[in-house]
């Protein structure tokens, strides 16, 4: 889920136990992204797993920005 959101456009970054996400609001990316998540349904359950994914990746923002 989290390779197929960014690659469609999505600025994805872990924040603690959490994530944050800027949806694109060109066309076609926000079509896109908008299909994605319907598909995905709701994330609140896997929102630290999506967090701890971003992580990996090397996508997080530390708390010192905050």
């Amino acid at each position: 889920m989290v390779h197929r959101l960014l690659d469609a456009g999505c600025d994805m970054w872990a924040i603690r136990n959490g994530y944050v996400m800027n949806e694109p609001s060109q066309e076609p990316h926000a079509s896109i992204v908008q299909r994605l998540l319907d598909e995905f349904g709701p994330r609140s359950h896997v929102r630290e797993h999506i967090a701890a994914y971003l992580t990996q990746l090397g996508r997080n923002l530390d708390e010192e920005l905050l």
